[in-house]
């Protein structure tokens, strides 16, 4: 998932570098990025490495696409990711970030563009998925709290 980086700077702090910058600050890091953070910085955020990523169509970068199939087989897990059932033993639970997949096309859209085709014919529940990111700005994926998203989205 592409992340916002300034959702590394922490929520008592963020008055201070908005004025600063001139820029608002909304939303959270990803479940996956605050473990990170935790575990392999130590939490301190000035030593965590941002990448640039340019959106890319070719390489499917910073992009997402979803297309309703059969009402009856759609899966969810298509736009927000999944349980990876094979590591829920290594890690003790299916909460733990590392044993979930942040592979569908929102977390892949996240910082870029998402279309979805004819959503109209998508069952309810990817629909109030799409009123929440539109409206709020976030979504639901597994056992998490909302996940902070900011793409653009085409229907």
């Amino acid at each position: 998932m592409h992340e916002e980086p300034l959702h590394l700077i922490p929520n008592e702090l963020r008055s201070e570098v908005e004025r600063e910058l001139g820029v608002r600050i909304e939303g959270n890091l990803c479940p996956s990025c605050q473990l990170k953070l935790k575990t392999e910085y130590d939490n301190d955020i000035e030593q965590v490495l941002v990448e640039r990523v340019i959106v890319s169509e070719e390489n499917r970068i910073g992009i997402g696409t979803f297309s309703p199939s059969d009402p009856k087989s759609q899966d969810i897990a298509d736009l927000t990711g999944s349980i990876d059932f094979s590591t829920i033993t290594e890690y003790g639970s299916e909460s733990d970030p590392r044993a979930y997949r942040f592979d569908g096309e929102l977390n892949k859209a996240n910082r870029g563009l998402m279309e979805f085709q004819e959503m109209l014919k998508c069952d309810e529940k990817f629909l109030w998925n799409l009123l929440s990111l539109t409206q709020e700005g976030n979504f639901k994926a597994g056992r998490f709290a909302l996940i902070s998203a900011d793409e653009s989205i085409n229907t």
